[in-house]
């Protein structure tokens, strides 16, 4: 039992296709620096020392492979719920965090979706409230499941809406 982040708990999952984008943009991300750092470690080190080339391309290699699964694993730990007077998102693999946001604090609720997003049929849709602390993101849904949830978040901070 997981006690707050327990996954049988009516958590919704992100979507399926995210994994796989968050996979491949870290994949490209660390494929640049790879380069980079074997370029830079073959230019200037002597050839003598050509070992280092193939350090660091091993290491980056290895970094992505991680990185990669552990893509999978972060979107198997995200989820968010939908409570009658708040939404809970829960994240995290080894340091947790569960945030919780009132429905009548939310100021804005805004979907975004990057090029790489786009490629992917994805969305993530971020609440703003008066508290920097509490303002929360949901990645990686699918974008009718992203415009879903942001109606169904204006029509419930409206009705919760606190008094000015």
């Amino acid at each position: 039992m997981d006690g707050p982040f327990d996954t049988d708990a009516g958590w919704q999952p992100l979507s399926p296709r995210y994994a796989p984008a968050r996979a491949l943009s870290s994949a490209l991300l660390n494929g640049v620096f790879s380069v980079i750092a074997i370029a830079a470690a073959t230019i200037v080190q002597p050839p003598s020392m050509s070992w280092l080339a193939w350090l660091v391309a091993i290491g980056t290699l290895g970094w992505t492979v991680w990185r990669g699964i552990r893509a999978w694993r972060w979107v198997q730990a995200f989820g968010y719920q939908r409570r009658q007077d708040d939404l809970l998102i829960r994240s995290g693999l080894w340091s947790r965090a569960l945030i919780a946001v009132p429905y009548g604090r939310m100021q804005a609720v805004r979907v975004h979706s990057g090029p790489l997003d786009r490629l992917w049929g994805l969305a993530r849709v971020t609440l703003v409230t008066a508290s920097a602390e509490s303002a929360a993101t949901i990645p990686g849904l699918a974008d009718s499941e992203a415009r879903r949830l942001r109606d169904e978040l204006i029509e419930a901070g409206e009705t919760l809406a606190l008094p000015l």
